[in-house]
């Protein structure tokens, strides 16, 4: 039995020749149809939606800064000032331990005394590498790290 193409999907008058084939070819040209109309609707693949969920992860951190002494206490104020409102604006503080002025353990650029500060938080993974750049450029910082808890 032989079938009309354009009769499949589309009106009889909707085109001025028609194509006659069999109906193994007529099925074949029916699934092509249907796979090309589908196929703009389909969703998202999942390795998109996987990369979204792995984006909105976050960890805990703990970092603690040492700050030399000799800059002066407002410095030494305004600078953990600029370190918790940046760890504020990018992760969620848990606490903020501040340790004061102690004897370091050896000599950090012939200084023998440091203001320590310890930061606990919660944030992306891409975050810490941030912050320490930060605390790498900022001038009256002897000493870093950021560590991930658990």
């Amino acid at each position: 039995m032989k079938y009309s193409y354009a009769s499949c999907f589309v009106p009889e008058n909707f085109f001025t020749w028609k194509i006659t084939l069999d109906k193994q070819t007529m099925l074949i040209y029916n699934k092509l149809l249907i796979i090309l109309i589908l196929v703009p609707v389909l969703p998202e693949p999942l390795v998109h939606k996987e990369v979204k969920i792995m984006a909105e992860i976050t960890k805990t951190y703990e970092t603690i800064f040492v700050l030399d002494t000799t800059i002066g206490e407002e410095a030494v104020n305004s600078l953990i000032e600029k370190f918790k409102s940046l760890i504020e604006s990018n992760a969620q503080v848990e606490n903020v331990d501040i340790w004061g002025k102690k004897r370091l353990a050896y000599p950090i650029n012939y200084k023998t005394e440091g203001y320590y500060v310890l930061i606990n938080f919660t944030a992306k993974p891409d975050f810490p590498s941030e912050l320490e750049r930060v605390y790498k450029i900022t001038e009256g910082v002897l000493r870093s790290i950021v560590i991930l808890k658990d």
